[in-house]
């Protein structure tokens, strides 16, 4: 909060044990064994955030078959079979609890681990990026919000035992690179 300029205050939470943020500012928060990590932005400048950090280690047995699409499952097997050393079913879980909690804030409605199909990149199995399409509408941003929730796009990261996702939606919509 003081990198941002404002004064150091608490953060409280919703019903939902959601953070809400002092006036004017956007966030998230995650931990997980061993690491916490939280990001804050100016409302003037991002709309909202999620991020999200995981253990790499594979997820509980039958989880991934609640939590993935079809797609999404065949998808990982590719990307299991490029780089072993990434539990990529995990990451799937992520990303998808990044998009959650950029989602709720925005939305206030519950959003399902099958109604947002997940693209993942990988760039040597450390970095990428992730592409998310929601399958149900989003909530209206504002009149001077040129986006939507329908897709979101986002980076990961894995290092030290850990896989972190992050995504944000801009005031303004990023263009992309000649």
């Amino acid at each position: 909060m003081r990198d941002l300029g404002r004064p150091e205050a608490p953060v409280v939470h919703g019903q939902r044990r959601d953070p809400l943020w002092p006036e004017g500012l956007v966030g998230s928060m995650t931990h997980c064994r061993g690491n916490r990590a939280a990001a804050l932005a100016r409302r003037t400048d991002v709309v909202g955030l999620g991020l999200d950090a995981e253990p790499n280690e594979p997820l509980s047995s039958g989880v991934l078959d609640v939590i993935g699409l079809p797609e999404e499952r065949a998808q990982l097997l590719d990307l299991r079979a490029e780089d072993p050393t990434v539990y990529w079913d995990r990451l799937l879980f992520c990303v998808k609890e990044a998009i959650y909690k950029v989602w709720f804030p925005l939305a206030g409605t519950w959003l399902g681990f099958t109604v947002a199909l997940v693209s993942l990149v990988s760039f040597g199995g450390t970095d990428g990026t992730f592409t998310v399409v929601h399958q149900i509408p989003g909530p209206p941003l504002g009149t001077q919000i040129p986006q939507t929730l329908h897709t979101l796009h986002g980076r990961w990261h894995s290092e030290r035992g850990v896989l972190a996702a992050a995504t944000l939606v801009p005031i303004a919509p990023v263009s992309a690179a000649p």
